[in-house]
């Protein structure tokens, strides 16, 4: 911790027992579904009128990735597809989540249904209509637009209010659906299998993008890799500086302002990483699936995902870059194009998913306006972990003051849990539980709060 005015020295920039629906299951519990034939296994006649009102004909569920041609008349209305065979989607459960879509020949969401899920949905309180109504907001949905996910805090200490899952604002204006209430997760999730399935099926049809050249970047394709393999590959660029080079190309002054006066020549000045995340096979190897669902769903189709990482004890941000108009130290060069970030395009991330990724620990600073000169003890709020030892920091004026904090797995897990996660822990059916969480909003005097999710 330090009382200084840059803010941070890491930086990472960018995104139960349940009901199935539909038919019954053609698979044993903990299997997947067969790639390719989700379609034909829940396809109804009202399902496909829902899809495309008027439809006559649905052909076979071919090509890559696998989707069916829907006629009328003879006439070609566009393309139906399952969100499990073109994107694999997972919910919360980590188990499939299975959308029918279909696409028009305009690169419009006709309509969407959910056919099967295994959402922890009594757990939660949540009934499946929940969800059939917000899959109901993707009709005549735009595949050009990003979509916003929000989440309402009714019960936030802040007072009523909204969150947007968006990670950041981008260029472009997405649309903004309700999250379902407790299910924000599985709203991103659905949302993402919605819009990426939908714009994948829509480029391999050539109704969305320029025609395909002989150079081509495949977004859509995706193939598990660690950090090491996509950095051999070129999909991760990574720069070292060190303190020799530093002070070869800068003057001893301008070098003192940003380094270390103390390291030694082969000291690391920045260790630098950068990848565009955008396809699916950077992208949700790196943030993992559920970050990149959420960044990809609330982009436009033809915005892009940039990761920037480091260690550093310089920010490659530049320090209060937040009030900044422009990102001074960053710029992205395109040809002869030269283009300059905002702070409104920034999004700072704590973590990364890939494996084997390098060691880029996190150390954060306070500007001075924020910490005035005392001492502090130490606290974190990480459920399984606490604190190893006890730490503190005094904070003096015109010094900077730093603390290590070494974590460790708690041996009282009970203490820290929530109410929504005590209960989801006693044994039981799902009605039992349901039956727990409405009894909990009951208002009880002095006996109940608010319940903590």
């Amino acid at each position: 911790m330090a009382g200084q005015s840059t803010k941070s020295t890491l930086w990472r920039v960018v995104v139960a027992i349940a009901a199935a629906l539909g038919a019954s299951n053609a698979w044993g519990l903990g299997d997947e579904p067969r790639p390719g034939e989700t379609v034909t296994q829940y396809l109804t006649p009202e399902i496909l009128q829902a899809l495309f009102p008027g439809a006559d004909k649905v052909g076979e569920v071919s090509g890559t990735p696998p989707a069916a041609s829907v006629s009328k008349g003879g006439h070609q209305l566009g393309y139906l597809f399952s969100t499990w065979d073109v994107t694999q989607s997972k919910g919360f459960s980590n188990r499939a989540l299975i959308l029918l879509v279909g696409v028009d020949l305009t690169g419009h969401i006709t309509a969407a249904r959910l056919v099967h899920h295994t959402e922890p949905i009594g757990i939660l309180g949540i009934k499946d209509e929940l969800f059939h109504r917000f899959v109901d907001n993707y009709k005549g949905h735009d595949l050009n637009e990003g979509v916003d996910i929000v989440s309402e805090l009714s019960s936030s200490v802040l007072g009523p209010g909204s969150f947007s899952q968006r990670s950041a604002p981008g260029s472009s204006a997405a649309v903004k659906v309700d999250a379902v209430s407790r299910a924000t997760t599985s709203s991103v999730l659905m949302s993402d299998a919605i819009v990426r399935g939908g714009r994948i099926v829509a480029r391999s049809r050539g109704i969305l993008g320029a025609p395909k050249t002989s150079t081509t970047l495949d977004i859509d394709r995706f193939a598990p890799a660690d950090w090491s393999q996509l950095e051999a590959a070129g999909a991760i660029g990574h720069l070292r500086v060190g303190y020799s080079e530093l002070r070869d190309k800068l003057s001893a002054r301008a070098a003192a302002k940003i380094g270390d006066l103390g390291a030694a020549p082969s000291d690391t000045f920045i260790d630098l990483y950068a990848a565009l995340v955008t396809p699916a096979g950077i992208g949700i190897n790196v943030l993992g699936e559920t970050w990149y669902a959420q960044y990809t769903a609330g982009r436009g189709a033809n915005e892009q995902m940039i990761l920037i990482a480091a260690n550093s004890p310089y920010s490659f941000l530049g320090p209060d870059w937040e009030h900044a108009d422009l990102i001074g130290p960053i710029e992205l060069l395109q040809g002869d194009r030269v283009m300059r970030l905002s702070p409104k395009q920034i999004k700072t991330l704590p973590f990364l998913h890939a494996k084997n990724a390098p060691d880029l620990h996190g150390r954060y600073a306070f500007p001075e306006s924020k910490l005035v000169p005392g001492g502090y003890k130490i606290t974190i709020r990480a459920v399984g972990y606490e604190i190893s030892v006890p730490t503190t920091a005094d904070v003096v004026a015109e010094k900077t003051v730093t603390a290590d904090i070494k974590l460790k797995k708690t041996r009282n897990l009970a203490s820290q849990l929530s109410n929504a996660e005590w209960m989801m822990s006693i044994p039981g059916t799902e009605e039992q539980k349901a039956m727990l969480f409405r009894l909990h909003r009951l208002p009880h005097a002095g006996a109940c709060r608010a319940l903590d999710a």
